[in-house]
């Protein structure tokens, strides 16, 4: 039922006091000692005088909800820490005006794992105003998850990309970074040896690694860690493809079009007996594109391009596929996603006309389901709650 529920559930840790009364089961207190109860709430001492006169004196405050917008003089206090941690220049966070403003000071306040994670002034919406020059200002360079991220919303990819509204570290963002580190050192050291790389190397490398990637301290590191451990073991006991070896690992490709390079990395490629080539991209996620979605994918179509084009890939044999492995997703194998060669064609023809959209600094939104779970919905002025940002 619990994952039926919600698969997170296994990631959280023990409550503590459960484990607390574990660790105490088998200890018999010392005779006439009183016991302390180590429980919530613990009601056997009065509270402070201070207390019981404070909520004396605003018993009349009592039953009232705040403002929605806040408190003044929690605002004030707010912009006052904003002002004073990341000293800011007077009225750049004013809680008397500009909204949108306060919403990126709160969204500081509640997310950052960390002290200083993001500077408010890093936020579009409270940068120095500058003559319309575009957003792209000639760039001629993206990526594969460009494209892919453009497909999806050009209004999100303009304000999460380019003007980086809701950029911030990401615990699934950096347990992918984990895996593909591991891997890439497992299989490297494995490869000089003319071999495949074995669970116990991968799992030494992992607790070796994981030390150096912040989780964030809502994501305790060690509910990682378990699922690392899990991804890797199913991962290494229905390796697909057993006869294959890896001839390159976390190769750089790039992909002249139309007068745009597009560049990017890829995690894996292998060749079979044949000599044949596959380039294989690893996802830490558990939900795979469907069948037919993969065979046009972008982002799988760029590789294979690419690949094709590389002359250090050509020197191991022609490329004649590419896939994604979810080794995380909820299936007892490995979920293999192939994308289909005869769609080279058009993977270049959509990579070529996303790329002249962006130049033309074409941002016309395509709202949808995946609006409601948009990172950049509060400054999107297709919605109301995004339309504030843009008031003068």
């Amino acid at each position: 039922f619990r994952r039926m529920h919600n698969p997170v559930l296994d990631d959280m840790a023990e409550y503590a006091f459960d484990r607390l009364r574990a660790l105490l089961g088998d200890v018999t207190p010392p005779a006439g000692l009183d016991s302390i109860i180590m429980s919530l709430g613990e009601p056997n001492h009065e509270p402070p005088d201070i207390i019981g006169r404070a909520v004396a004196e605003h018993g009349d405050k009592w039953g009232r909800y705040p403002p929605t917008a806040g408190a003044a003089a929690h605002l004030e206090a707010c912009a006052g820490w904003l002002d004073r941690r990341y000293g800011l220049p007077g009225g750049l966070v004013d809680p008397a005006r500009q909204p949108h403003r306060r919403l990126a000071a709160a969204t500081v306040l509640a997310t950052a794992s960390r002290p200083g994670i993001r500077p408010p002034r890093s936020y579009a919406a409270v940068r120095t105003e500058d003559g319309d020059r575009g957003l792209t200002r000639g760039r001629r360079r993206w990526s594969p998850s460009d494209a892919l991220a453009y497909d999806r919303c050009p209004r999100q990819f303009a304000l999460g990309r380019l003007l980086a509204v809701g950029a911030g570290d990401s615990p699934y963002a950096t347990f992918g970074a984990l895996i593909h580190r591991v891997l890439e050192n497992a299989e490297r050291q494995a490869a000089g040896e003319g071999r495949r790389s074995t669970l116990d190397e991968a799992l030494a490398l992992l607790e070796a690694e994981v030390e150096q990637y912040d989780f964030g301290v809502d994501s305790p590191r060690y509910g990682w860690l378990r699922r690392a451990r899990d991804l890797l073991e199913k991962l290494y006991a229905g390796w697909p493809h057993p006869a294959g070896r890896s001839v390159l690992l976390e190769h750089r490709v790039e992909l002249e079009l139309e007068g745009s390079t597009w560049r990017g990395r890829s995690d894996r490629i292998e060749q079979d007996p044949d000599s044949t080539l596959r380039v294989v991209d690893y996802k830490t996620g558990r939900a795979p594109p469907t069948v037919d979605d993969a065979r046009r994918s972008l982002q799988l179509g760029f590789y294979y391009l690419a690949a094709r084009a590389d002359p250090k890939v050509a020197e191991h044999g022609p490329v004649t596929g590419a896939e994604f492995w979810f080794p995380h997703a909820p299936t007892k194998k490995i979920t293999l996603r192939l994308f289909d060669p005869a769609r080279e064609a058009e993977t270049r023809g959509r990579l070529e006309e996303i790329a002249r959209l962006i130049h033309a600094e074409d941002w016309t939104p395509r709202p949808g389901r995946a609006c409601d779970r948009c990172e950049v919905r509060l400054v999107c002025p297709v919605w109301p709650e995004g339309q504030e940002a843009y008031r003068r």
